[in-house]
């Protein structure tokens, strides 16, 4: 299977049409721009489907759901997130709109399958996809290890004990001084790394110690290769 965090695809995509949907809000009329971004959107899915198709067969578009889980748990799951985007001009009204009404079309109209499951989040989808279907050499591509993206582990009573102990190792490995680099960014720095390579953290800080502003980016792998394919392509 190809595994799609749909939220990923959609949001890359439509951050480019920034003023589109700014220029819908202010006119009331979206259809323009959730034309092309759905254009975007499909073009992106039947790349991957081209790319890996042949090799991992269907491709499964995972989605997000509401009302998540983990905030039964953790109440403020995500709130800065939210804050962050009163503070910022996207519409994401119009955004959150046009990607809930794309969603909808490939789910009755593509051949993709569309999964999205109540309370649960698009990772917990393709995690728990992952662990039933390992890779054709038995084995998985990489770990996504995050207490607060932890979900419920779907395993039987007489393995739990080997399980969190298992667990409990993997944490006190990830946290040796021998298998970590730690270092300070200072004003103006860039850290860029892939987020399937580098398992990444901060250290705890003074809140009372002056003032701190750290913004946090992603962008969408096939991007980054189709623009280095391109430049091959055009000056081999």
């Amino acid at each position: 299977m190809i595994l799609i965090d749909y939220s990923q695809v959609a949001i890359s995509n439509i951050m480019s049409f920034k003023q589109d949907l700014i220029q819908a809000e202010m006119t009331g009329d979206s259809k323009g721009a959730e034309d092309i971004i759905r254009h975007c959107i499909l073009s992106s899915l039947k790349m991957y489907k081209k790319r890996f198709g042949k090799e991992y067969g269907d491709l499964v578009v995972c989605c997000d759901s509401y009302n998540y889980w983990r905030k039964d748990y953790h109440p403020f799951y995500k709130s800065k997130r939210a804050g962050s985007r009163e503070e910022d001009d996207m519409p994401w009204d119009v955004l959150f709109t046009i990607m809930s009404n794309v969603r909808d079309e490939i789910a009755e109209h593509s051949p993709y399958k569309v999964m999205r499951v109540e309370r649960c989040e698009a990772d917990d989808v393709i995690g728990t996809l992952v662990s039933m279907n390992p890779d054709h050499n038995n084995d998985f591509n990489d770990i996504r290890f995050s207490v607060a993206y932890m979900g419920i582990m779907d395993c039987s009573p007489e393995v739990m004990d080997s399980f969190y102990e298992a667990y409990r190792k993997l944490l006190s490995l990830l946290h040796d001084p021998m298998f970590e680099i730690n270092f300070r960014l200072e004003a103006g720095d860039i850290f860029s790394f892939n987020n399937r390579r580098v398992l990444h953290g901060r250290k705890e800080y003074d809140a009372n110690s002056g003032n701190r502003h750290l913004q946090g980016y992603y962008i969408d792998r096939d991007e980054i290769v189709g623009r280095l394919n391109y430049l091959n392509r055009i000056n081999p």
